[in-house]
């Protein structure tokens, strides 16, 4: 396994047009043509905000970020207020990817982290209980890794919606926002 890289040399982006990600690769063709050629489209349209993480100078991941909600009563019990509500509000990770360099090498969990202190940023100014990822079966065991917990009845699912619940999490919010800058 590669070592880890510095977090504190990592550089966060807004993706613009002057960004080049025409060279981004991550081995998952839809990921790598979202990056290339519909993220700034996406972006434009308010469907998701496109972060962008260099290392060096260079790409080495990215993260789109929208609003979302999940249904309460896909929940497991407990982790839903008990207040009469149909959704709970959540900040979703729409797409996730990191260059084929770089995997295994920390990036994933960091870009995880970041976006999960931004839902906790998110909590102090507007409604999120959660952050959220409708996962592909072969990453379910890195969202676990980064503390996401799989939904029940998600088997037959071709993507399988993993949670992570940020309510109870201030103190967790404190230290992610120090190591994150």
């Amino acid at each position: 396994m590669s070592q880890s890289l510095d977090p504190s040399k990592i550089e966060i982006f807004r993706l613009s047009e002057s960004h080049d990600t025409s060279k981004f690769s991550c081995g998952q063709a839809d990921l790598d043509t979202f990056i290339q050629k519909e993220a700034l489209d996406f972006q434009k349209e308010a469907l998701g905000i496109t972060h962008l993480f260099y290392y060096d100078n260079k790409l080495v991941g990215f993260v789109t970020l929208s609003m979302a909600d999940i249904r309460k009563k896909i929940l497991p019990d407990g982790i839903s207020p008990d207040i009469s509500i149909k959704n709970n509000p959540a900040l979703l990770i729409g797409r996730l990817g990191v260059t084929k360099e770089k995997q295994g090498r920390k990036i994933g969990t960091f870009i995880c982290n970041w976006s999960r202190a931004k839902a906790l940023t998110n909590l102090e100014w507007i409604g999120c209980r959660f952050l959220i990822v409708d996962a592909k079966p072969d990453t379910t065991i890195f969202y676990k890794k980064c503390g996401f917990t799989m939904l029940p009845d998600q088997d037959d699912k071709k993507l399988k919606i993993m949670i992570n619940c940020i309510i109870n999490d201030a103190q967790s919010y404190r230290s992610l926002t120090l190591n994150l800058r």
